[in-house]
């Protein structure tokens, strides 16, 4: 039960945003602000040590603009939720 609660954030934060786990583990659409180059400086645009540094404390920001599949936390939701993923013939099978 002690990491139900993390887990469940992670995977709603993923879902309103219209992000796979993947895009989310890689920084795929994230900026980072008062770097050495600027503000809204996409992450790994930075050098290897300024990104440690500003992942380490947080600094990542999620940048829907980056992401083509974000519509908005409302339709994501939405879709995830209430959009059906097959045919009305599918039988399940594989």
């Amino acid at each position: 039960l002690k990491f139900v609660f993390p887990v469940l954030k992670i995977h709603i934060g993923l879902i309103s945003r219209n992000e796979m786990g993947k895009e989310w583990k890689n920084h795929w659409h994230y900026v980072a602000n008062a770097t050495s180059m600027g503000d809204n400086i996409y992450v790994h645009d930075l050098d290897d040590d300024e990104f440690n540094d500003l992942l380490d404390s947080g600094a990542f920001i999620y940048d829907p603009s980056r992401n083509p599949f974000d519509k908005g936390r409302l339709l994501n939701c939405l879709n995830f939720w209430c959009q059906a993923r097959w045919t009305s013939d599918a039988q399940g099978e594989f």
